[in-house]
């Protein structure tokens, strides 16, 4: 939490207790997201420092692009609107579709006007460790991780 806090915000223009709050929230959007059982996986991709700290960072999700709206849903929208759907089916139909790849999955619960994507966002890289190629090398873990999800495209998300 703090390399994207020190990474993305500019952090000298706040007072102790406004970063002591902002490390708070991050800390918790990224328990959210990255811990638990979600049927839209993601992960936390970090680029050591020196000290053992982290340098460089990025998230990669499984997110929902509504193809007519040509827009990616918000996360929590996204959660819902999977779990609505899946709620929508029979327990039997419902064991055996979650056996079934992601996209087919989406596919058959939103008739193909919603497809996942991975999403990167979160990309951030401490100051004092730019202009050493560590958001190329972040970029490079988020689209090599797609690619073992067996997805040949990421979407940036800012």
């Amino acid at each position: 939490a703090a390399t994207m806090c020190e990474g993305f915000w500019t952090t000298s223009q706040l007072t102790p207790a406004q970063i002591a709050a902002l490390h708070k929230t991050q800390s918790d959007d990224f328990r959210t997201r990255f811990s638990g059982k979600r049927r839209l996986r993601g992960s936390l991709l970090v680029v050591p420092d020196d000290d053992e700290g982290v340098a460089a960072m990025a998230s990669l999700e499984l997110g929902l692009v509504d193809v007519v709206a040509r827009a990616v849903l918000p996360r929590d929208d996204a959660e819902r609107k999977f779990i609505a759907a899946l709620g929508r089916l029979t327990t039997r139909d419902r064991n055996i579709l979650l056996r079934a790849p992601i996209q087919e999955v989406c596919g058959t619960l939103f008739d193909g006007n919603v497809r996942v994507v991975p999403l990167v966002s979160n990309v951030a890289v401490l100051p004092t460790s730019r202009r050493r190629g560590l958001g190329r090398r972040v970029m490079r873990a988020c689209t090599d991780l797609a690619v073992d999800w067996n997805y040949d495209e990421v979407v940036l998300e800012v």
